[in-house]
């Protein structure tokens, strides 16, 4: 049996670069507001989400026993296994969700390229 490994991820948070010094200081507040541990518990517990921070999705686990099933099985984010080669893998995975919808393949054509073009060296 293998052990189920949920991926980590889809949310960007980025302070994006723009012409307002003044901005881009108060995004990067905000930010770190978010960031702050007793703030990520608190997000984690109104939008039922677990915190990326190890420490702090331990410490939710235990104030908030009922999503301790799903914050033991955050294991990793979804690009730590394949690191750079993660957009080419995603792409892969898109494209072959849509051609199996699409009828142009069926889903083990569609997912057999998705494999091929996502390890290949």
């Amino acid at each position: 049996m293998q052990t189920l490994v949920t991926p980590l991820g889809g949310e960007v948070w980025t302070v994006p670069q723009n012409t307002s010094g003044a901005r881009q200081r108060k995004a990067a507040q905000v930010l770190a507001c978010l960031n702050e541990p007793g703030n990520m518990v608190r997000l984690a517990e109104q939008f039922h989400t677990v915190p990326s921070r190890s420490a702090v999705a331990s410490r939710y686990a235990r104030e908030v026993p009922s999503m301790a099933p799903f914050v033991r099985s955050v294991a990793r984010a979804r690009t730590g296994r394949l690191g750079v080669r993660w957009p080419r893998a995603a792409t892969a995975i898109h494209t072959a969700v849509r051609a199996a919808l699409s009828g142009e393949r069926t889903p083990r054509e569609a997912l057999g390229e998705a494999q091929r073009t996502a390890t290949e060296p």
